[in-house]
């Protein structure tokens, strides 16, 4: 027995020292990896070709009140797990993400938005309020100016509007716009350009030149949106064929209704996000809800079924239709739907036992679409009798050594109408993930020495 004692203490400090390492090294959390590479690369998934419609989530200023807090908002904590659940392609931020720029907060930051996929965020005035700020963001975040076309179809362009260097925004705007090979382009910067909300570009230093930079390369590459933030609240405006978007309800302290404002719609004193709806053919849907009314909801039950449900609703109070994509699994065949749900529904996806396989749902499901998740082939889906299904599934696609996969889209970076709109013109969820890391490293190693510990101790009491 005397032997036995120093055996099982030694496995136990064992056990705790390596399971403690894994805790501070960050080999069981988002937090503790933080922050070897910025949100840019981290967050970098490829993005299927051939599909006709592209979910992507907007949010702006979910900066705290106290600038010089860490936490974020409850509020964007609770965006975030939303978005999660949705699992769009691509999340885009406007600006104003931390207080004012302080390691501690973009950490915070990082954790947070790491699990999703494609974060592209611009710059705000409080990312880089204080000394050092630029290159922190650049180190958490990513390029002040980036150009992103893993979208087919669309060119997405990010430009620092708050930076003073007005002859480095001139030269970097014209040459992204320049390398952007559209022919569907969208501009997210901070500042606002339209409508007018008491807290636009041109109140800012130097903002009168870049507002007609901006404005001059809007008209010139026929822009189809510009997302703006700053304005805490909730605007739009449209005007020669380009639709001008204001989301900056992220957590922010909510700003008053402007005076003399020529937006087509506004709300204040709302928290809000925007549900991004961009199609291969340059057509869009733009639909923001509220933030802080309404939950969503996945649940896996096994690998081939998947249930759905949600609460929310668009800012004029009826429910909304939020994207959801998620991968369906029977046998060797993994296929990733992606679906628009109506509010208040629970739809429940099958892959079914046939063969070939189909992906079987019922109502409360607005479109639908569907892919290959090893080589991203795109899979036809028909709808009969309110159903979505797919008779054409073929297992060859299993096999098929080619990626259809959208290779050109690689990231440049230089170091009162209703509240919807609709334009016309020419993986793996997050419940999924938090499930595969619901046992982490430290936890086996804790658990192994408990077993250990059993066996001693019954071979003591044998003794």
């Amino acid at each position: 027995m005397s032997r036995i004692a120093p055996l099982t203490a030694a496995l136990l400090v064992t056990a705790l020292v390596v399971a403690g390492t894994l805790q501070l090294t960050g080999l069981t959390s988002h937090q503790s990896q933080c922050c070897a590479e910025p949100l840019i690369n981290v967050t970098a998934k490829p993005i299927p070709a051939g599909l006709s419609v592209y979910p992507v989530i907007v949010f702006g200023d979910n900066r705290p009140q106290d600038i010089k807090a860490v936490e974020q908002p409850y509020i964007f904590k609770k965006i975030v797990k939303e978005a999660e659940s949705m699992n769009p392609f691509a999340v885009i931020g406007t600006g104003d993400h931390v207080g004012q720029g302080s390691a501690a907060q973009y950490e915070v930051l990082w954790s947070l938005l790491s699990g999703l996929e494609n974060v592209w965020l611009t710059p705000g005035n409080h990312d880089l309020l204080i000394s050092g700020s630029e290159e922190r963001w650049e180190q958490y975040v990513g390029p002040r100016y980036q150009l992103h076309e893993e979208i087919p179809g669309w060119s997405i362009i990010l430009a620092d509007t708050y930076t003073g260097n007005i002859k480095e925004f001139n030269s970097t705007v014209h040459r992204l716009f320049a390398e952007s090979k559209g022919p569907n382009r969208i501009l997210v910067i901070h500042y606002p350009i339209k409508p007018h909300v008491d807290h636009n570009i041109d109140e800012t230093r130097y903002g009168a030149m870049k507002k007609r930079i901006l404005t001059d390369i809007i008209a010139e590459y026929n822009v189809s949106i510009v997302i703006q933030g700053h304005w805490h609240g909730y605007a739009t405006k449209t005007d020669n064929g380009t639709l001008y978007v204001i989301t900056g309800g992220a957590g922010a302290p909510f700003y008053t209704a402007p005076e003399n404002t020529d937006a087509d719609y506004y709300k204040t004193m709302v928290h809000n996000y925007v549900i991004l709806l961009l199609k291969s053919n340059g057509e869009y849907e733009i639909e923001p809800v509220y933030a802080d009314r309404g939950e969503v909801g996945i649940v896996r039950i096994n690998s081939s079924t998947v249930e759905v449900w949600h609460t929310k609703l668009t800012l004029n109070g009826t429910p909304a239709v939020l994207p959801f994509r998620f991968t369906l699994s029977r046998g060797n065949v993994n296929i990733t739907v992606v679906a628009g749900v109506e509010g208040g529904q629970n739809v429940t996806f099958s892959l079914a036992t046939t063969y070939p396989p189909k992906v079987v749902f019922g109502g409360g499901v607005e479109w639908a679409e569907a892919y290959y998740t090893e080589n991203m082939t795109p899979i036809p889906l028909t709808k009969s009798s309110g159903n979505f299904s797919s008779e054409s599934f073929s297992l060859e696609h299993e096999t098929n050594a080619s990626k259809n996969t959208n290779t050109s889209g690689t990231t440049k970076a230089a170091s009162n109408s209703p509240p919807t709109a609709t334009n016309m013109g020419g993986g793996s969820t997050g419940a999924e993930t938090s499930i595969r890391h619901l046992i982490s490293s430290a936890d086996t190693l804790m658990a192994v020495a408990v077993v250990l510990l059993i066996i001693v101790v019954r071979l003591k009491l044998r003794g």
